[in-house]
């Protein structure tokens, strides 16, 4: 076994919740704890744990190829370790409290409810939230002395995510539990809930209303807080190259906008619409052809893209087949989600989730049918979903399998939308939209992080590029703000693909089939081993 998956294994052990999606049978008898992450204790055993590998991995000679991923990534790990990361515990993205109540609305989740055996294991995790909650809200209060908190406008979203689950999940509603509960556990189960989640997310919600917001600050990037410049730095290293610096990242972002905003000038042309650029833009996207009636119309409309760009997509530029049985499910994102416009879930390891494409279409209205095709192909085939086919088909180590390297992923996705030949001009405005979606991305994300941009400055700079609505805009804006450095990895990791296929291209003439399967070979990993992996192979 290589060294990365004793890590994994040892690391279930530190945190039994991580098998809800390994599904491994030898440690279903843990199923039932939850480990308080926000603890002292607990991030000193995981200190201790990856200390212990980075030193085997030092010393270890021939490191083979999941050696080197594992190697840099606990390079990363050690280079932020002291980033005081727990007065940060909560995010408008990624809340402890959204994620359980979502494993309780949601069968699309990693926790499966199947028989009381797996109620009474939810139960005693719910057991371990006071003692989360309580550790969540002493690190915020040190996090105040310090003056390191969280921006007061994430502060005020999350309070309000937190309201509507209150306000929506409920003894009578049975917490909007998604199947039958057993009726030897019913009570228990949802008096379990209440007594353990809600009234945590009640004592959270009224410590940051009464005791956090009026300390929180003002401004929104990593480089108004102590330490926050220097690891906004290492975070731009590790989703990009060593060399790569947040001014490196924002000239590039600047010179993409151009770029793509000449291709939107000469489509206005061909279109024949007067006016100025805003003008343009809101007029494509208000077209009466774009708009969608009902849910039902929107869901219906991706099904039948997916025939379609088989064979005008995938056919052409892929050799290894994929089977109508293997193909990715389309859905509609949930309530607790509805700050997300469209995102791929992952199938768990034993594919008894399938992989599936969530599409916002809570208010059908604002989904545009135009732009349906290139979400499709970037979510769908051959964008992630067919990625994550090809590596699950391959022998992979557990912890190359855990690990998506959001550059490699997104910049593929990406990547992939360029394969696309829109058949109608109003397509091809809404790809186009969205790589200049992902070129502004660059430098919002280093404009709030490095350069300290408002918010207010980012919205106006998205509101005058994109046709969103201001909802969406927030919603982007907020992402930028709670999760930096991501948002790079779609443009700089589809430059890096483009750099290499020219490369590929000079020894292999035209072979799209050759080169995509020769990266998908190679499989996620950071853009520096990428690179390196490419010139072994060629």
């Amino acid at each position: 076994m290589e060294l990365c998956d004793q890590f994994i294994h040892e690391y279930i052990r530190l945190n039994p919740t991580m098998n809800d999606f390994l599904k491994l049978k030898e440690y279903e008898h843990l199923r039932h704890k939850n480990p308080n992450f926000m603890s002292q204790e607990y991030d000193k055993k995981e200190e201790k744990l990856n200390r212990k590998y980075f030193k085997l991995l030092k010393k270890k000679k021939e490191k083979t190829f999941d050696d080197k991923l594992f190697y840099e990534d606990l390079k990363e790990y050690f280079k932020v370790i002291d980033f005081p990361d727990e007065y940060f515990p909560l995010s408008y993205l990624d809340n402890y409290f959204i994620n359980e109540i979502t494993d309780i609305n949601s069968s699309d989740t990693q926790y499966t409810f199947s028989d009381v055996k797996s109620y009474q294991d939810f139960i005693s995790r719910l057991k371990g939230n006071k003692a989360i909650c309580k550790s969540m809200i002493d690190n915020m209060k040190q996090g105040i002395q310090k003056k390191m908190t969280i921006p007061k406008i994430i502060v005020q979203g999350i309070i309000q995510q937190l309201q509507e689950i209150i306000e929506n999940n409920t003894l009578k509603n049975k917490f909007n539990h998604y199947r039958k509960i057993p009726q030897s556990i019913e009570k228990e189960f949802l008096k379990t809930i209440d007594s353990c989640l809600i009234s945590c997310i009640h004592k959270i919600t009224k410590f940051l209303i009464e005791d956090y917001i009026d300390h929180c600050r003002n401004s929104i990037g990593f480089y108004d807080v102590r330490g926050g410049n220097k690891l906004y730095n290492e975070i731009v290293k590790s989703y990009t190259f060593k060399e790569y610096t947040p001014e490196d990242i924002h000239k590039i972002g600047l010179k993409e906008i151009k770029k793509n905003k000449r291709e939107l000038t000469k489509l206005q042309r061909k279109m024949k619409i007067k006016g100025d650029y805003h003008y343009f833009i809101n007029r494509v996207k208000n077209n009466k052809s774009s708009q969608m009636k009902d849910k039902k119309m929107v869901l219906q409309e991706l099904n039948n893209l997916k025939d379609r760009l088989l064979k005008e997509v995938f056919d052409p530029y892929f050799e290894f087949p994929i089977e109508k049985k293997d193909h990715y499910k389309i859905k509609c994102v949930s309530k607790e989600n509805s700050h997300m416009s469209a995102y791929y879930l992952l199938p768990d390891f034993k594919n008894e989730r399938k992989g599936t494409f969530y599409i916002n279409a809570l208010v059908p209205t604002t989904v545009n049918k135009h732009e349906l095709a290139v979400l499709s192909v970037h979510e769908g085939i051959p964008g992630h979903h067919y990625e994550h086919f090809i590596h699950t088909k391959q022998d992979k180590t557990l912890y190359n399998r855990l690990n998506s390297y959001t550059s490699y992923s997104e910049g593929w996705a990406l990547y992939c939308e360029g394969l696309f030949e829109p058949k109608n001009n109003y397509e091809r405005f809404w790809k186009l939209i969205y790589n200049l979606h992902r070129s502004i991305r660059l430098v919002i994300d280093t404009g709030i992080h490095h350069y300290g941009w408002s918010y207010d400055k980012c919205f106006q700079y998205m509101k005058r590029y994109l046709p969103f609505s201001d909802d969406t805009i927030k919603n982007e804006v907020y992402r930028y703000i709670c999760d930096p450095g991501q948002a790079i990895t779609y443009k700089i990791g589809e430059l890096t693909l483009f750099k290499l296929r020219e490369k590929y291209f000079k020894k292999f003439s035209k072979d799209y089939k050759g080169f995509h399967k020769l990266i998908l070979k190679i499989g996620p990993c950071p853009l520096n081993i990428l690179e390196e992996e490419m010139d072994k192979l060629l």
